[in-house]
């Protein structure tokens, strides 16, 4: 019997260490081998510099291994590296392999390599091109969701130049598109700074251009959908052209991208527009406007401005118009410039955190009456008091509403002076400008039409009710000036 469980204790402890994984050095590169007569690189133990060859095969104790992989975070951080050469035996590259070598100018990637691990090459900001082989069939990172969850290429700035081998049956890049599109789908998964946009494609894809420098988009007839964070945190991103075929926009696809100027979307389109020449996205059916930038003219058919609509833009004023009734979450969030707000009449809603973080904010006019705004939590916080305190701000109310905006919660926090026309200024200035004037009229049509029924502003013939009546008195006293 003791004999018996030797023999077992034997076999035991010998497939342990068949099983075990061996790592040496040979010329200043750690190899393991954790299966028959192959190796991974995994490490270094003398930091390359140069020109990384990496050898088709090592010997080690009289056994000669095949280097199939380059391993998790093998070479990352590598900053002197600046070329590298990869033998056919390599089939996979892992995750991050190749991550932040920054002087990395140029790679090749061998005929065998089959599958290319999330951030390979992140973070190599001199890498101008790269080319993916024909028998790539598994890149990971798409959707580049969080740091494990990246595409090969993320974080490459001046990557401008990104092409699939033809013959490549998953992946390819139509059209020199720069850009790695899955062919099955049509779906552009990962994008760089001189990416177009083939027509033949119809989705750009989750976090495809995520973080890219990329400055100009011009979506093509053709393309449908844009997935969510397609275009997220394009901080060089200047120009977008939306074509009229594109009737999905996912949530958050342009947060962040503070150097946008000009925004259009093709008259053609039936789910969004730029009406007005206003520099900005409208979903059509809702008047939502759901993206804008520093050059942004809101128009005055518009009722809400959407989610993260404006999220770290430039702008340094707004003046939401007549008409406007809603402010969705974090609708102007992280306007580190903005100064001046004004606030419509109309106004009956500000969701959670619609100006966080605005740390330049002096003066917000408001315009709505006591009590008919209903705030959202934190609609200011979360500013940098080492920039800004809420009394930093004033808050301009009519004479009426003062006792109103001095005592409840969130807009007491400001300065509150009561400084505007009112009941107690120029009757019938409705929009509270000064002026009793046709803007007048336009903002009482506002009114009505979006049935506000507590804005003594508008209630012009003094009847207690606001309604076409009000119109005629209002035209009364302009004819009448």
């Amino acid at each position: 019997m003791k004999k018996l469980l030797l023999s077992m204790l034997v076999m035991l402890c010998a497939a342990a260490a068949a099983s075990a994984a061996t790592t040496f050095t040979i010329d200043g590169l750690k190899y393991t081998n954790q299966s028959g007569i192959f190796v991974q690189v995994s490490g270094y133990e003398t930091a390359p510099t140069g020109e990384l060859v990496i050898p088709s095969e090592v010997t080690y104790n009289g056994v000669t291994y095949t280097v199939n992989r380059i391993g998790y975070n093998a070479f990352r951080h590598c900053s002197d590296i600046t070329s590298v050469v990869l033998p056919n035996t390599v089939t996979m590259i892992d995750f991050s392999a190749f991550g932040n070598c920054s002087n990395l100018t140029s790679i090749s990637l061998p005929s065998g390599l089959v599958s290319i691990g999330s951030g390979a090459f992140q973070y190599c900001t001199s890498l101008t091109s790269l080319t993916i082989p024909a028998s790539v069939t598994s890149i990971a990172g798409e959707g580049q969701t969080n740091t494990t969850n990246r595409g090969p290429v993320y974080g490459c700035d001046n990557l401008e130049t990104l092409v699939v081998e033809a013959g490549n049956t998953v992946y390819d890049s139509r059209d020199n598109c720069n850009a790695i599109v899955k062919t099955a789908t049509n779906t552009m998964i990962f994008g760089c700074k001189g990416s177009t946009f083939p027509a033949s494609v119809t989705t750009i894809g989750k976090g495809a251009f995520k973080e890219t420098t990329i400055e100009n988009v011009t979506i093509s007839e053709g393309v449908t959908t844009l997935e969510t964070f397609s275009f997220y945190y394009c901080r060089n991103l200047k120009s977008l052209n939306i074509s009229s075929t594109v009737s999905t926009i996912g949530s958050e696809a342009f947060t962040g991208c503070p150097s946008l100027e000009s925004i259009v979307v093709a008259d053609a389109n039936a789910t969004f527009d730029s009406r007005d020449n206003c520099n900005a996205i409208i979903k059509t059916a809702d008047d939502e406007l759901i993206l804008g930038c520093v050059n942004t003219e809101i128009p005055a058919t518009v009722k809400a401005v959407g989610y993260k609509a404006f999220t770290e833009t430039l702008i340094t004023d707004i003046t939401l118009p007549e008409g406007v009734t809603t402010l969705k979450p974090w609708a102007l969030s992280k306007c580190g410039m903005l100064k001046t707000v004004v606030l419509p009449s109309t106004l009956t809603d500000i969701q959670y955190g619609a100006f966080q973080e605005c740390n330049s904010l002096t003066d917000i006019y408001a315009y709505p009456a006591a009590n008919s705004v209903t705030l959202g939590g934190d609609v200011w916080a979360f500013m940098d008091e080492t920039l800004w305190t809420s009394t930093d701000c004033t808050l301009h109310v009519y004479p009426e509403d003062f006792d109103y905006y001095s005592t409840a919660d969130q807009w007491k926090e400001f300065t509150v002076v009561a400084d505007l026309g009112g009941a107690t200024g120029l009757k019938g200035d409705v929009n509270g400008d000064g002026e009793v004037d046709v803007r007048d009229i336009t903002a009482l049509i506002d009114v009505i039409m979006n049935s506000v029924t507590d804005n003594p502003r508008a209630d012009v013939s003094e009847d207690g009710e606001i309604d076409v009546r009000d119109i005629t008195a209002l035209i009364d006293i302009i004819m009448n000036s």
